[in-house]
């Protein structure tokens, strides 16, 4: 044998290390698959036979002072990095298993002089040669399975390996689109794309832009002329959201207020912000609280070139402005504590001729919001992160709704006020409202959401919401504008349009299925059995942001039932959302 590395733990082994360094690389593994060819044979055998012959008393142990298993362990790492080295192939390795004697042995390992070798063959009988023969064969087979085995080790581990690569990438790349929605909701939730409503605008003032952002006094007159945001903040203590937006002065000739108020008005011309209710900064420097002058601060004037800011932080109802991305003192300005549950809407005033702002809601704004919040004493903080906390969980409104008996078709029984029954034998469309209604206000973080299990179903079924409870119960609800809804083939109406089918969207009896909308994003949601649908595209129409949705179910046939599931213990995992 020739010489070869001594190892007296496994720990002292490296497979890089040749055991046999004065063998070529085939040659060194021709031996080690033989010798692991017999300590796995020695398993197959009693076991006190076994250990003597994996001891080395039939045979040779590479590693004497290692155990059988170590010695196993400590070969085959050393065959595997041999493979995986290229430096033999395996069908190579096939044919050098045991050598060209069928031994495993190269010529300087064993030599038998030749006459002793002619006394052996002398000597040796027909079945020992069979036996030699046969043994051999053996260890042929056990090292192609070693072979084999090892292959089959190195696909599992490069296969292992791309799965690992793959499942990794794909977890990445959804926290990285879970991020942007994120960031995308919380934007959409507090800084709605507001615009300049052309129906609450003075007749003198014009609406221009590509998003209705700038007002211009068009006309060659004199007078305070008034415009109105579209959409409002509702001002709610459990909210911990900042309503805030700011306007650019273009072009001023002497005078122009801004700010917020509680009610659009319908007079336009003259002084909102006299009015009570109404929050605002004109460009000499005066603030109104509620209607009322608070003095006049020279460092709160402004005109052309400068660009104004006012807020709201909802938790605290602390009023704060900006002026050119600073923030201005604002302490002890505080909404009116009667006003802090109803809606304010931007507004407005010019005086002249040739005047013009443009408004910006956000939610890319001159003033950095995130530094306000550093800015703030403790209590507030305090009140802001509790609020924050409590909102990282959805939260949910579920008045203790029920099918109205008063909008409800004839030929459908209402039991036990969410259980529906159709009576009539007829084919028809019949359809029943909810009791009472969700109003969708865009600055709030509420999810509307309900379900329906189906208990038995003869042919299609359609339900989800409407904007206002109809008159007519046996007529196509789903197909009139303010609707939304899904059918159990799986059509999706939004707005009173078919927006397509999806086969995945489908349902039968013993399906439970719900239908909900973000109010403050819009988002509509759909769940089946507990689990949410894709409706990533699907919003309600900005037209109907601001009214009132109720649930509704249209059914067709005699024996067809439902029950209804108004919350708050759905089959769905709101916070899976």
């Amino acid at each position: 044998m020739s010489s070869f590395t001594t190892c007296s733990s496994v720990d002292e082994f490296s497979p890089r290390q040749p055991i046999f360094p004065n063998l070529s690389p085939s040659g060194e593994m021709s031996v080690l698959i033989a010798r692991i060819a017999e300590l796995n044979r020695a398993k197959t055998i009693e076991p006190s036979v076994a250990s003597s012959e994996a001891s080395g008393q039939d045979g040779y142990a590479i590693f004497p002072n290692l155990s059988p298993s170590e010695e196993m362990s400590v070969l085959i790492a050393r065959i595997t990095e041999l493979y995986r080295a290229k430096t033999i192939e395996p069908s190579v390795a096939s044919s050098e298993v045991f050598g060209q004697d069928g031994y495993g042995m190269n010529d300087d390992q064993f030599s038998l002089d030749e006459e002793e070798e002619d006394e052996q063959q002398e000597e040796s009988k027909t079945p020992t040669k069979d036996a030699a023969e046969e043994r051999f064969l053996q260890s042929q087979n056990d090292q192609k399975k070693i072979l084999e085995k090892i292959s089959e080790l190195e696909k599992q581990q490069k296969e292992q390996s791309k799965v690992t690569a793959g499942q990794l990438s794909k977890i990445l790349e959804k926290i990285s689109v879970l991020e942007q929605e994120s960031k995308q909701r919380k934007a959409s939730s507090n800084f709605r794309q507001n615009y300049w409503d052309a129906n609450v605008c003075h007749k003198n003032l014009e609406i221009t832009g590509k998003k209705n952002r700038i007002v211009h006094y068009k006309r060659n007159l004199f007078g305070c002329c008034s415009i109105f945001a579209k959409h409002t903040i509702l001002l709610n203590n459990n909210s911990s959201d900042i309503f805030y937006y700011e306007i650019s002065v273009k072009n001023m000739k002497c005078w122009m207020s801004f700010g917020f108020a509680v009610k659009q008005q319908n007079k336009l011309d003259g002084t909102i912000r006299t009015r009570k209710g109404t929050y605002a900064i004109d460009s000499d420097g005066k603030i109104w609280i509620n209607g009322e002058g608070n003095g006049i601060n020279a460092e709160y004037s402004y005109d052309a070139g400068d660009t104004l800011g006012i807020g709201i932080i909802l938790a605290t109802r602390q009023l704060f402005f900006t002026k050119n991305g600073k923030q201005l003192d604002s302490s002890g300005l505080f909404v009116a504590s009667s006003s802090t549950d109803d809606s304010f809407h931007p507004f407005v005033s010019l005086r002249y001729s040739g005047d013009e702002i443009e408004a910006n809601f956000g939610p890319n704004f001159e003033f950095d919001l995130d530094s306000l919040f550093s800015q703030l004493p403790n209590d507030q903080k305090k009140i802001l992160e509790k609020e924050k906390q409590t909102q990282k969980e959805v939260l949910l409104k579920f008045q203790q709704n029920c099918w109205d008996a008063f909008a409800c078709h004839k030929d459908i029984r209402i039991i036990d006020n969410t259980y529906l029954i159709v009576r009539d034998n007829n084919y028809a469309n019949r359809s029943v409202f909810a009791k009472y209604p969700i109003l969708l206000v865009n600055d709030s973080s509420i999810i509307f959401y309900y379900e329906i299990s189906i208990k038995n179903k003869k042919s299609s079924f359609i339900f989800g919401f409407a904007v206002k409870q109809q008159t007519n119960f046996d007529d196509s609800i789903w197909g009139r504008s303010g609707t939304y809804a899904i059918g159990s083939y799986g059509e999706i109406w939004i707005n009173g349009k078919r927006n397509g089918s999806n086969s995945n969207y489908s349902y039968g009896v013993g399906d439970t299925m719900g239908i909900g909308v973000n109010s403050a994003t819009r988002q509509i949601i759909f769940t089946q059995n507990g689990r949410r649908l894709d409706s990533s595209d699907l919003l309600v129409a900005s037209s109907f942001a601001d009214d009132s949705f109720h649930p509704f179910i249209s059914l067709r046939y005699s024996g067809d039932e439902i029950e209804a599931n108004f919350g708050p213990n759905f089959k769905f995992d709101f916070e899976a959302l």
